[in-house]
């Protein structure tokens, strides 16, 4: 997409389907798109859908491909963001 407005449009589609994609051989490379590609306060919702119960950011980062978002989150937002 062109804009971020658009990317944020695109990326809505993944709200609430985060861990679905995370695990996914495809759909990770979807939300890494997002994380490259995306201003960190539009990645909000990863970071929300990760850390909405206990354990969720553990079982991610030992995940196969879960561990790729868990990078790429922490390589691209602020650290106040995914503390």
């Amino acid at each position: 997409a062109t804009s971020e407005e658009k990317r944020r449009a695109l990326a809505q589609e993944l709200h609430t389907h985060v861990l679905e994609a995370m695990e996914c051989p495809h759909g990770n490379h979807v939300l890494q798109k997002c994380i490259n590609t995306m201003q960190p306060e539009s990645l909000q919702f990863i970071i929300d859908e990760l850390t909405h119960q206990e354990g969720l950011v553990v079982q991610a980062a030992m995940h196969r491909y879960g561990c790729r978002i868990v990078h790429h989150l922490l390589r691209a937002c602020p650290l106040p963001q995914v503390s």
